[in-house]
């Protein structure tokens, strides 16, 4: 059942009927860019400038299809309240916590239903964003301020939107790969094994700019 702005998921691509959706972009750029340049680690114009490259591309990336999702009928406002946008936080809470229709138990049929396997590891938990996984304690962006913290946000956000969005045009493209894929959806396929086999094939020839 569609409806403008909310998706009511079929359990026939492994999720319950109960469950409505509505469109989200993963990664914030503008809360992420303002956290960045006003950090203390990157006050001033020639630190910011050292950093252009990387903030460039990350302001492309997000406005791309790899960096939009669908979520719980209102989480998007919730986990901007509590999360300040934070995916990795947000998917650490629909783990842990669920989001009112949504319970935990729902967490790996919505990773493998959106294809988020870049933001998880192979059991399924939530992986940090900025911080060695060691290190995630639900606190993310608010913990250490340093530099080496956002140049691996940065790094990890352009390699989980790039892939995922290559994917997720080839998905497109190739709709007998949807369909098959979309059968093992709810089974104890390894779509992680199959997803790196993606990467490592040599499909990665789409321009993911939105036109």
């Amino acid at each position: 059942m569609k409806r403008y702005g909310i998706l009511s998921i079929n359990a026939t691509i492994g999720l319950p009927e109960i469950l409505e959706f509505s469109p989200d972009t993963m990664n914030s750029f503008v809360k992420r860019y303002r956290e960045i340049t006003e950090s203390d680690e990157y006050s001033g114009f020639e630190s910011v400038n050292e950093a252009y490259d990387k903030l460039s591309s990350f302001a492309v990336l997000t406005h791309t299809i790899g960096n939009f999702c669908l979520v719980p009928k209102g989480f998007n406002t919730h986990r901007n309240a509590m999360q300040n946008d934070f995916w990795d936080l947000s998917l650490l809470e629909l783990k842990t916590k669920g989001f009112k229709k949504f319970k935990p138990e729902h967490f790996k049929q919505y990773i493998d239903t959106f294809f988020l396997w870049d933001y998880v590891d192979t059991n399924y938990e939530p992986l940090s964003l900025f911080l060695s996984n060691d290190d995630f304690k639900g606190k993310n962006g608010k913990g250490k301020d340093d530099r080496s913290k956002y140049n691996n946000f940065l790094e990890n956000v352009e390699y989980a939107i790039t892939n995922r969005g290559k994917f997720m045009v080839y998905m497109l493209n190739h709709e007998d790969k949807l369909k098959e894929f979309k059968g093992k959806l709810n089974s104890d396929y390894d779509f992680f094994a199959m997803y790196n086999k993606f990467l490592e094939s040599g499909e990665l020839t789409f321009d993911l700019r939105m036109q």
